[in-house]
């Protein structure tokens, strides 16, 4: 069945909702108009939002080297068993992974994943294990797979099909610098290539690429981004801009399950060269910085904006933990808003789930080597957390 269109979203102003938790789960962003189905269904995700996946998380961060993989047991109010690394939850699935360098990433682990030897009766277990030990063997898979280390630079497929199945997961989007006037027309391209793929499921995230540390890196001049008023804009309209229009996508798109993953954890103590001089200033909202901030922007970006608009953009969008956890407050208010105000038009399996993939929540200083992407042997905990959230989703169906 078709989903309806466009959501109007209105500012939800409550003390309660606003100061909900970056732990919370899923929530569905249409309410079933049949009373029972309405509150089993909802009742079922309320325990996923604020029990379950809390409980789950803070398990993983007690022992992330011997826990990231394991069967974890919770008791909250009912013991649930999560399973370890499993991908089979994305067997079958079309699989729409939306944005920027810290999902590309995590799709590379997928690729040694998903993708089987050819000589192989299953698919490797990797529970029971380290986050070392798994490591090793993924690196070994992806060698006779014939790529190159997942931990070193290398293209992985961008589409991983397996056409005995219908498994199809890709990553659509870009990394690195997006120049000038191209971050329109990268963003176009990445929808429309969602929009064909009629995906089952998307994650989705983008951020990094509207942060700034400016005069060192501002986000229309030097060597690493330059993308003008565009960025500044996608920044200041961030849910209308980028959430609700994922959101759209998904409701057109008979999607089932829509994450949106937070943006990465900072470590600002990995920081390093200028940017690790510029960090702590914009954290503390050092006042010359800010004026010497909005200076630049008015000197350079041709189209001129608020005044007001350049000193929140300066001193919120920050390329620091500040300036990540404050898109991921704006992702869980947008969940949040869809909770209150969305409608749903089956009561079934068709209903589409909003929620949030809390990837910042399993991150510290220990996961990064730059500060701010989170590679190596923690892919395979952030996987893990992945295929538990899309698990605890699918048993309130």
């Amino acid at each position: 069945m078709r989903r309806g269109g466009r959501i109007l979203l209105s500012t939800i102003a409550t003390a309660g909702y606003l100061h909900l938790t970056l732990e919370r789960g899923l929530a569905t962003s249409r309410w079933v108009h049949h009373e029972n189905k309405t509150t089993s269904f909802n009742k079922c995700l309320q325990d996923v939002m604020h029990t379950e996946l809390p409980a789950l998380i803070s398990k993983l961060n007690e022992d992330p080297e011997s826990n990231a993989l394991n069967k974890v047991k919770t008791n909250t109010t009912t013991t649930m068993i999560h399973k370890g690394l499993d991908m089979t939850v994305l067997r079958g699935k079309r699989v729409a992974i939306m944005g920027d360098s810290t999902l590309y990433y995590l799709t590379k682990w997928m690729y040694p994943l998903l993708t089987s030897l050819g000589d192989e009766a299953a698919l490797p277990s990797y529970e029971n294990q380290t986050l070392k030990d798994a490591a090793s063997l993924v690196y070994e898979r992806t060698a006779k797979l014939g790529a190159q280390h997942p931990a070193e630079k290398f293209t992985p497929p961008r589409v991983i099909k397996d056409s005995n199945d219908g498994t199809w997961v890709q990553w659509m989007g870009f990394s690195g610098p997006a120049r000038d006037n191209d971050m329109d027309a990268k963003l176009n391209s990445m929808f429309e290539t969602a929009k064909q793929m009629t995906p089952d499921i998307i994650i989705a995230n983008m951020g990094f690429h509207w942060l700034h540390l400016c005069p060192q890196l501002c986000p229309f001049s030097g060597k690493i981004v330059r993308m003008s008023k565009s960025a500044i804009m996608l920044w200041l309209d961030y849910k209308a801009r980028w959430l609700e229009r994922i959101h759209n996508l998904a409701l057109i798109s008979n999607t089932s399950i829509l994450l949106f993953k937070t943006t990465n954890f900072v470590c600002e103590e990995k920081r390093y060269g200028e940017y690790a001089g510029l960090a702590p200033l914009y954290t503390k909202s050092d006042i010359q910085t800010l004026e010497n901030c909005m200076n630049t922007i008015q000197q350079h970006v041709k189209d001129s904006l608020n005044a007001t608009h350049v000193h929140r953009y300066c001193e919120l969008a920050s390329l620091t933990e500040r300036g990540s956890q404050y898109l991921n407050e704006q992702i869980t208010e947008f969940v949040d808003e869809l909770m209150l105000t969305g409608e749903v038009e089956a009561h079934d399996s068709s209903s589409l789930a909003v929620g949030i993939l809390y990837d910042h929540s399993v991150q510290g200083c220990w996961s990064t080597t730059d500060g701010y992407h989170h590679k190596h042997d923690a892919m395979l905990l952030r996987l893990r957390l992945l295929t538990n959230t899309i698990e605890n989703y699918n048993r309130c169906r």
